[in-house]
């Protein structure tokens, strides 16, 4: 097996006060589109969604987890949670020479504090797991070299797409913000 296993934990401060911050980060779809490696490829009712994470490792092999996920906005204004969930369909695990697919799991967390004036504290963390199927190249090499490898490139990935959430997010607020204003009229209410 090859054995995804990564998470990061961040802190933040984000340039818009809580409200505003809560809404901007509670789109799925702009919440994805900030994660580096990851993209969403199905949208389910009831704020379900199957992610998936890609990536070229080595300029060898590539890696295709597919993990299935909520996201919960019930605690307005203080939490946002991405969380595993178990669909009816799983990816089936396969190899080929150069890849490996499958189904793992990705979860995150991003809590929101006030400190005032047009600034927010986010404290971010997220991970990301999977087992998966050795590429047939692959398989002569000893698991534990497998393995050491796999563990640092996964940090090194989950560290890349925990910073760029934070970069891409702060980058791309000015233009979602001047996109929400109609006349003299703020940010719209958020309704969930």
């Amino acid at each position: 097996m090859l054995k995804i296993n990564g998470s990061a934990r961040l802190a933040f401060t984000f340039p818009a006060d809580c409200q505003t911050t809560f809404i901007y980060f509670s789109d799925m779809h702009r919440l994805v589109s900030h994660l580096r490696y990851i993209s969403l490829v199905e949208e389910y009712p009831d704020q379900q969604y199957r992610l998936l994470y890609q990536s070229s490792e080595l300029n060898a092999y590539d890696i295709h987890v597919h993990c299935d996920v909520a996201l919960d906005t019930s605690d307005k204004y203080n939490t946002i949670r991405v969380y595993p969930i178990a669909l009816h369909n799983p990816v089936e695990p396969r190899a080929t020479m150069q890849s490996t697919y499958g189904q793992g799991s990705y979860s995150s967390q991003a809590c929101f504090f006030d400190v005032g004036g047009d600034q927010t504290r986010i404290e971010y963390t997220l991970s990301l797991h999977a087992d998966l199927l050795r590429p047939s190249s692959m398989r002569l090499m000893p698991g534990r070299v497998v393995d050491k490898i796999a563990q640092g490139i996964t940090n090194k990935r989950i560290r890349e797409i925990a910073e760029g959430f934070i970069t891409d997010s702060i980058a791309a607020f000015p233009v979602w913000c001047s996109q929400q204003f109609i006349g003299d009229s703020a940010v719209q209410p958020f309704n969930h």
